[in-house]
């Protein structure tokens, strides 16, 4: 019951994370393309590109914990086969043979999948950091082409400011999903 009031918790709190983010987004991006219309659209070009590449990445980080689980369980249930049987292992010497299939069946190439592992979810971050500075630096530079064309410092920077919160918010709730995706569950204690 409690792993049944923890998930349906985090789900709750991912939906009502989401329509923030939306609602967010939706101020936004009305407030942007009432100050300075050209900046915003010029800004808005980068939503594809974003959608596409988290998909990417994200398919690609999901297969490769895909390919991890299996091995990972396997291995931890080996080592408490191991552990659990302690006076068969040392009876018979089996001890170094038991530790050689351990190391080359199981945990070389479960080293080898968990560097995939890291790696998607380093190129995730870098993703995520690398599309906020992109933001950053378009809105400078086409804004002085804006500001060159008449348009108010101040509206430049209002629009910065609003993709920047709606990258912020996007971040936000990236960080947090992956935190609730990973975290043990919780037990309740009787009072």
């Amino acid at each position: 019951m409690d792993s049944v009031r923890h998930y349906l918790c985090a789900y709750m709190s991912s939906g009502h994370q989401s329509s923030h983010t939306f609602i967010a987004h939706r101020q936004a991006f009305v407030s942007a393309f009432a100050h300075v219309p050209k900046l915003a659209g010029v800004l808005f070009a980068l939503i594809p590109t974003t959608m596409i590449m988290f998909t990417v990445l994200g398919a690609w980080s999901e297969k490769a914990q895909d390919q991890r689980s299996p091995l990972d369980g396997a291995t931890s249930s080996y080592i408490e086969q191991m552990l659990s049987s302690v006076r068969v292992v040392q009876s018979f010497d089996m001890g170094k043979h038991l530790l050689i299939k351990l190391e080359y069946t199981m945990l070389k190439p479960l080293r080898k999948m968990s560097i995939k592992v890291a790696t998607s979810k380093a190129f995730e971050q870098a993703a995520a950091y690398g599309v906020a500075f992109l933001v950053y630096s378009m809105c400078f530079w086409y804004g002085g082409i804006s500001v060159q064309n008449g348009t108010t410092v101040g509206d430049v920077m209002t629009v910065r400011n609003d993709w920047m919160r709606c990258q912020r918010e996007l971040t936000c709730r990236r960080s947090t999903t992956m935190s609730t995706s990973s975290s043990p569950s919780r037990r309740s204690f009787p009072t």
